[in-house]
C-alpha cells in the first residue's frame, strides 16, 4: 500500500496551456503530488507516460477527435498500472464513455486545488465516482471492453472491409484478424459477420 507521505506521479494530459499550468500550480500547492510530464496530444502523451511511468494520468477526454477516450484505451492495454483520472467539464454522457472505456476516476474542472490533490490519491487506491456519475453509471448499458486492436478491426468491419481486406490494412496475418473477431463475438454476444458489423458500426461512431 502506499505511503500517505510519498509523492504521487503524475502526467497531465489536456490540449490548454493554460490548463495545464493550473493543474500543475494545484497539485503542487496540494503537496501530495508532482507532475513529471505534461502531454497536449494523444501522441505525445503516449511518449511521455513511457518516458515517465506515473502513477497517475490526468486526462481530459475533450482533445482531438475521440482522443481522450482513444488515449484511455490504449493506457488500459499498455500500460495496466497507471491511473486514469478524468479531468473535463464534457457532460456526463461523454464522461460515462470513458468511464466504460477503463477511466479509474472522474473530476469536473470546477473542483479545488485542494478536492483535486484529494482526488489524485484517492485513485491510487481506487474508483473515484461521484454520486451523480454512479447513478448514470448504474443505469447505463456498459459498452464491450476490448482491445485496441479489437478496435482496430471492428473499425475496418465497419467500413466493410474482409479479413483478408484488414489484414492488409491492418499489417497483420488473416489468421490473426481471425482470432480478434472470436474474442470480439465472445464479448459483444453474436456470431453472426452481419450483426457484428452492426455493432461495430454502433461502437465506431460512439
Amino acid at each position: 500500500m502506499r505511503s500517505v507521505t510519498e509523492v504521487i506521479s503524475v502526467v497531465v494530459v489536456d490540449d490548454h496551456p493554460l490548463t495545464r499550468d493550473g493543474i500543475r500550480a494545484a497539485l503542487a500547492q496540494g503537496g501530495r503530488a508532482a507532475v513529471l510530464g505534461e502531454a497536449s496530444t494523444v501522441a505525445t502523451a503516449r511518449r511521455t507516460v513511457a518516458e515517465h511511468r506515473p502513477d497517475v494520468v490526468l486526462v481530459d477526454i475533450q482533445m482531438e477527435r475521440d482522443g481522450g477516450v482513444e488515449l484511455i484505451r490504449y493506457l488500459r492495454v499498455y500500460w495496466p498500472h497507471v491511473r486514469i483520472l478524468v479531468l473535463t467539464r464534457a457532460p456526463l454522457v461523454e464522461v460515462v464513455r470513458a468511464m466504460r472505456s477503463g477511466a479509474h476516476g472522474y473530476v469536473s474542472m470546477t473542483v479545488t486545488s485542494q478536492e483535486l490533490s484529494a482526488a489524485v490519491a484517492e485513485v491510487t487506491r481506487g474508483p473515484v465516482v461521484p454520486q451523480a456519475l454512479a447513478g448514470v453509471l448504474r443505469e447505463t448499458p456498459r459498452e464491450p471492453r476490448l482491445t485496441v486492436r479489437e478496435r482496430d478491426v471492428l473499425c475496418c468491419l465497419a467500413q466493410g472491409f474482409d479479413n483478408r481486406e484488414i489484414a492488409d490494412r491492418l499489417g497483420i496475418g488473416v489468421r490473426t484478424v481471425n482470432r480478434h473477431l472470436e474474442a470480439i463475438r465472445d464479448k459483444v454476444g453474436t456470431r453472426r459477420r452481419s450483426q457484428l458489423m452492426r455493432v461495430a458500426r454502433t461502437l465506431v461512431a460512439s
